[in-house]
């Protein structure tokens, strides 16, 4: 007997067409048998996913790729989503439901959040919050166009970690809050203050008590590394003195001057 080694082979070894098509359907219902099958759990525990970008509204990559495909897959099993990002332009259809004050850099903010519900069907579906904020207004999303990384980057993505963090608590989404019980997804370095902020600022004042965070790392290569005596934890990211034993990592340039946001996330969160 000849083995075959591809599809294309068959038309060589098969000569009758329905013969053909038989075998690609068995090869293919194999295929569909080994799919792991996946079953969720906890559909009563809301989920927010926060990232500096979303497929299709901002993209440098496949982190807004794989931020907009939570929003979907989640939604889709059954679990009240909220994805969270930057509005970076005047994106089609997100109407104006709120604002926040956050403390930070030694000042009161005002962020305005924008919201744009998903209608995937059968009763299911995806809130997009978009954190308005004049930082978030320039050509490119964290570099300007000769390459340069924004200054205030850290003040742009702490500003929008906590904007994700006060959503749930803050906005009617189609009758009511996400509330205090639900499960935070923190990706990349940008968003790596929120593990922190959620053990730091919240849990200390009660709030999140029940709620968890999980941190993904998309690309390991960009871990958010800025000079603490430059951003100092207490009068810049309203962190208390000893958020340091999570913040503080070694660097060969900054040396133990060094706040690491990827790092910190991976010791603070839950997963």
């Amino acid at each position: 007997m000849e083995r075959v080694f591809s599809l294309s082979a068959l038309d060589a070894l098969l000569q009758d067409p329905l013969e053909k098509a038989d075998l690609r359907s068995h090869l293919q219902s194999e295929q569909l048998d080994k799919r792991p099958k996946y079953t969720s759990r906890n559909l009563d525990t809301p989920i927010v996913v926060v990232s500096s970008e979303v497929n299709p509204w901002s993209k440098t990559g496949g982190l807004a790729m794989v931020a907009g495909s939570y929003g979907y897959e989640f939604a889709m099993r059954g679990h009240r989503t909220m994805v969270v990002s930057p509005r970076y332009g005047d994106y089609k259809d997100a109407v104006y439901v709120g604002y926040a004050k956050i403390w930070l850099d030694g000042r009161e903010h005002e962020v305005r959040f924008f919201h744009l519900y998903q209608d995937l069907g059968e009763g299911k579906g995806t809130d997009y919050i978009f954190v308005e904020h004049e930082s978030y207004h320039r050509g490119g999303l964290y570099c300007d166009r000769d390459g340069k990384e924004y200054v205030d980057n850290l003040f742009r993505y702490a500003l929008l970690t906590v904007a994700a963090m006060e959503a749930p608590l803050v906005l009617t989404l189609r009758g009511s809050t996400y509330g205090q019980n639900v499960l935070f997804i923190a990706n990349d370095w940008q968003t790596g203050l929120l593990p922190v902020y959620h053990l730091y600022k919240y849990r200390r004042n009660r709030t999140y008590l029940n709620s968890r965070c999980v941190f993904v790392i998309h690309n390991i290569g960009y871990q958010g590394k800025y000079r603490l005596s430059k951003f100092p934890l207490d009068s810049y990211l309203g962190l208390p003195p000893e958020a340091i034993d999570l913040l503080q990592g070694e660097d060969l340039n900054l040396g133990v001057d060094c706040m690491n946001l990827m790092s910190a996330a991976i010791l603070a969160s839950d997963r």
